[in-house]
């Protein structure tokens, strides 16, 4: 479904990325690991259209993405939800969510999405005309996820959905990631907890100083002694 080649980014002089080479086949779930300043984040949004690439191409489906605007990738299926929740603290629960219906589909459809959001967190169902900005860090994580879920995603690109959170929180947020994959939907997950990322995993990808230094299997990350001790602090 996703297929990155080559792929290199810049910030300014500062290489970022280089040579990234990933893919992510239909419903399947991939994870990206690897220690803060990577470029993990960075992926995401060169992948989504939020950053240019310097070098290299981004494939969903078939067609190539690089160049198109971050609108535009979105409407073709692929969905970004970026790392920090950041809900629109002033408005309801309600309206973030229907802030993530693409500007198609009509009223009804709008509201069928809703309800389907609503169904996947309970939690939020009581807490529609509640402003977001009071919501616990949890359930401005459900409101994130269900917006990114609005736009009915082909493939959702996640970034660090537990940061910050209680244990607890976590749990109930990866149990949501699995329904979420289990409806279908392709995804591509940034994230720091790594031993809950590789239960939920079909493939991983360790990225280091912008370049990927491993693909594969979760067995066979955990297999190699040297990359189990540096990426999973196990010796």
């Amino acid at each position: 479904m996703l297929e990155v080649r080559g792929l290199a980014v810049h910030y300014g002089k500062a290489l970022a990325l280089e040579g990234v080479e990933l893919e992510v086949p239909e419903h399947s779930l991939v994870s990206v690991i690897g220690p803060n300043g990577a470029g993990k984040t960075t992926l995401l949004r060169a992948i989504s259209g939020l950053l240019r690439p310097s070098a290299g191409e981004v494939r969903f489906r078939g067609g190539v993405m690089n160049g198109i605007p971050a609108h535009r990738v979105t409407r073709a299926g692929l969905v970004h939800c970026p790392e920090g929740r950041r809900p629109f603290p002033e408005m309801s629960v309600a309206d973030n969510l229907l802030l993530g219906a693409p500007l198609w589909p009509s009223a009804a459809e709008a509201q069928a999405r809703l309800a389907e959001v609503l169904a996947l967190f309970p939690r939020l169902l009581e807490r529609q005309p509640q402003m977001a900005g009071t919501l616990s860090g949890g359930e401005q994580q459900m409101v994130a996820l269900g917006r990114a879920l609005m736009c009915r995603p082909r493939l959702l690109l996640l970034d660090e959905p537990s940061m910050g959170l209680a244990p607890r929180v976590v749990a109930e947020v990866f149990e949501a990631i699995g329904k979420i994959r289990a409806m279908g939907v392709t995804v591509l997950l940034v994230e720091q907890n790594v031993e809950l990322a590789l239960e939920l995993s079909d493939a991983v990808a360790v990225l280091d100083h912008g370049q990927l230094v491993f693909r594969g299997t979760p067995a066979e990350l955990v297999r190699d002694a040297r990359l189990r001790e540096v990426y999973l602090g196990v010796a």
